[in-house]
């Protein structure tokens, strides 16, 4: 028996890849280069950016906030003396100063160290609280300028990513 030439014949065999057709999905055909480094580039580019934005606010909403205080570096502060303690370098030169306040007042001990019923008890431990959140701030400058700076390597890490030749 002959089938017509005409007629059509079902291809029963197994279909197999070829090498360079197993990641065609991601592969730009114009340029040979797959498409997965350009989107693992935007997506680590757009990490960055979020980064770089979250340390931004970060960074201003605890200037905006320890401004809001108004407190004003002592006058004998070793550093910034009389300035307002608006930023990271000053908040630590009050805190710094106020530590050496409390320890001047209370003999060289620390809040922990008095005795429950010594009346400068009271003011140590107002020093501390003082001083602690002097030191929150500093902390929180430190991270949002961390999260700037990883965002600014993400966007550099993003635009390698994407832009990378075919050797």
């Amino acid at each position: 028996m002959s089938i017509p030439r005409d007629q059509h014949i079902p291809d029963t065999s197994v279909p197999t890849l070829k090498s360079e057709n197993a990641s065609a999905p991601f592969r730009n055909e114009k340029s040979g280069r797959g498409k997965l480094p350009l989107i693992s580039g935007l997506l680590v580019g757009l990490i960055g950016v979020l980064f770089i934005v979250g340390g931004a606010v970060g960074w201003f909403t605890v200037k905006s906030e320890l401004a809001d205080e108004q407190i004003t570096v002592a006058e004998d502060a070793e550093h910034f003396a009389g300035e307002k303690a608006d930023g990271p370098f000053s908040a630590y030169s009050q805190a710094d100063t106020v530590k050496k306040h409390v320890l001047e007042s209370t003999g060289g001990k620390t809040y922990a160290e008095l005795e429950q019923d010594d009346p400068v008890r009271d003011m140590a431990l107002q020093g501390s609280t003082v001083r602690s959140a002097l030191m929150t701030s500093v902390i929180s400058f430190g991270v949002s300028a961390l999260a700037f700076g990883a965002g600014v390597a993400f966007v550099i890490a993003g635009v390698g990513l994407g832009v990378r030749r075919k050797v």
